[in-house]
């Protein structure tokens, strides 16, 4: 594991938008799987604008989506939508969505493209990444389903996305991001800095699903001061081990 300490979120997103312009400006196709959420918004905002100067240079440019839910529809990929696909200018045709019928097709779709070049992810607050969230992770998988309902977060995330309910699950798990090319984590704030306190320092668990994330020699997890404010030396050194 790569740490990157950046001083401030509009350093942090500068840092990761370098990353994935040199990424997606490589020659041939280039596969991407890019998270949504409030962490990413600054460094998307300067890709896009760099798209936007010349999009036919990002033509071979791929998006795939990491996860989704049956209720409601498309949850995740809207968010996409929002965020991503439409700053950035990206065709239709470039967009590979998981059908949720038919989920690991999502998978095979991106061994056959020659695998995933950069995933980009985010952390929440209680530690989960991509929709693996705590109890709910099931680390030897490509992708799975399981059902929210099952667990104690339940509620809590209804009420953070302004939901009635949301359903069946399906997300990559981390065998996916050990076929990754390249994986970036960014974290920002301080209502972050116990999550990535425990990812770097708590015992490997399911309940703390970042943990795993550890064992990933692929990954670059950026963090602004504040995200790192509760990181020792100690943990820095243990974690860049």
């Amino acid at each position: 594991m790569k740490i990157i300490l950046e001083e401030s979120y509009e350093k942090l997103s500068e840092t990761l938008a370098m990353i994935m312009i040199g990424e997606m400006s490589k020659v041939g196709r280039v596969n991407v799987d890019f998270t949504d959420g409030v962490s990413p918004v600054g460094a998307y905002e300067i890709v896009a604008k760099k798209i936007q100067e010349d999009p036919e240079r990002y033509r071979n440019v791929h998006y795939y989506n990491h996860g989704e839910t049956t209720y409601p529809a498309n949850f995740v990929s809207a968010m996409l939508k929002k965020q991503v696909f439409d700053p950035f200018m990206v065709p239709e045709e470039n967009i590979h969505l998981i059908d949720v019928n038919h989920p690991h097709k999502q998978v095979e779709d991106i061994e056959a493209a020659g695998g995933l070049d950069l995933s980009v992810l985010g952390i929440g607050a209680d530690a989960h990444f991509c929709i693996n969230y705590p109890d709910a992770t099931k680390f030897d998988k490509l992708i799975y389903k399981y059902e929210p309902k099952d667990y104690d977060w339940y509620e809590e995330c209804c009420q953070k996305y302004g939901l009635d309910e949301f359903r069946s699950v399906y997300t990559f798990g981390f065998k996916m991001l050990t076929k990754t090319k390249r994986v970036v984590m960014i974290v920002n704030g301080a209502n972050k800095a116990q999550a990535v306190k425990n990812m770097l320092t708590q015992p490997i668990s399911a309940h703390y699903p970042a943990t795993i994330l550890r064992c990933l020699d692929n990954l670059t997890l950026i963090l602004d001061a504040d995200a790192a404010s509760l990181l020792t030396e100690e943990d820095l050194a243990n974690a860049r081990l």
